[in-house]
């Protein structure tokens, strides 16, 4: 059995994004630690178009700390209800942003 190898390409440096695709456009949690995986794909101005989840340029940010919170590679958590029941995890590349709406609503308060 031999070893597996991981390989991340990255899109040319010389084609810009046009577009930025994420999948899904929605997440609904119930319990605090329940996960959910983002995959994010990019439109290159030069027709090309592939899975930027893990690109170097791929950022992620969640909207509210106490409710989600989102890995670098776009793997998000929920962690209780937060301060409004939904909360977005914004997708970042280039010039471009997507907004995931993560609802949180039902995540109990997490007990001290």
């Amino acid at each position: 059995m031999s070893a597996s190898i991981h390989l991340d390409v990255e899109p040319s440096a010389s084609a810009s994004i046009t577009n930025l695709q994420v999948q899904p456009k929605s997440i609904t949690f119930e319990t605090a630690g329940q996960k959910g995986q983002l995959r994010v794909w990019g439109v290159f101005s030069d027709g090309s178009s592939m899975d930027i989840t893990n690109a170097s340029a791929t950022s992620y940010s969640s909207g509210d700390t106490s409710a989600v919170t989102v890995s670098s590679t776009g793997m998000v958590t929920a962690l209780g209800p937060g301060k409004y029941g939904v909360s977005p995890v914004v997708v970042h590349y280039g010039n471009k942003t997507f907004a995931v709406q993560v609802s949180t609503q039902r995540v109990p308060q997490p007990s001290h």
